[in-house]
């Protein structure tokens, strides 16, 4: 929603006969793209099977999001990053995608650094600011999606490290789609934006 939220406005404007389905990313992703049950997703960088194209939408800077009143809140307001042994002392919260705990977890590269425990996964980024609000729990994300994630609950950002990997979001679809309208709109969008 941190994507979408930046340019529907623009789609319908620029397509008003055009209607949009979100879905979740369930685990056989791929083949429904490829069958044509989805044009194309936005998902996060990750080997993508043949026949398959891709286009960068954006890199973004992994962060932490904790409730205002976490211990861990004070490297927000000193502007610091926490040490990670610090940031191993709390728990955290993984959004999972295509099959739960055991498929795709967002900022999962990222926690191979750390030794935090995992104790809840969820599938639904919406669902975060309500927990970590109410608990001393943890969450690594794409610095936007926190971004936004910041304004439904008292929520602050701290930074994470820069050694660690950024998130690339991109925007995938199956060759067979290549010609699609939409797929064509946002190549040249790409496009006008690069040069």
């Amino acid at each position: 929603f941190a994507i979408i939220g930046n340019v529907i406005d623009e789609l319908f404007t620029k397509a008003p006969h055009m209607s949009l389905e979100i879905v979740p990313i369930a685990e056989n992703l791929y083949e429904q793209i490829e069958s044509g049950d989805i044009d194309l997703a936005v998902y996060p960088e990750e080997p993508l099977p043949p026949d398959f194209h891709e286009v960068e939408l954006f890199e973004d800077d992994y962060v932490c999001i904790v409730r205002k009143e976490h211990p861990l809140a004070i490297y927000a307001q000193l502007k610091e990053e926490p040490p990670i042994e610090e940031l191993n002392r709390y728990q955290r919260i993984m959004i999972t995608a295509k099959g739960g705990k055991y498929g795709h977890t967002v900022g999962n590269e990222l926690y191979e650094n750390m030794e935090q425990r995992t104790v809840l996964w969820v599938p639904y980024f919406l669902s975060v600011p309500f927990l970590l609000s109410k608990s001393d729990l943890t969450l690594v994300l794409p610095k936007r999606t926190a971004t936004y994630l910041c304004k439904i609950e008292p929520l602050v950002i701290l930074p994470i490290h820069k050694s660690y990997s950024s998130y690339k979001a991109r925007i995938i679809w199956h060759h067979r789609n290549h010609k699609n309208a939409a797929i064509k709109y946002i190549l040249h969008r790409e496009n006008d934006r690069i040069h």
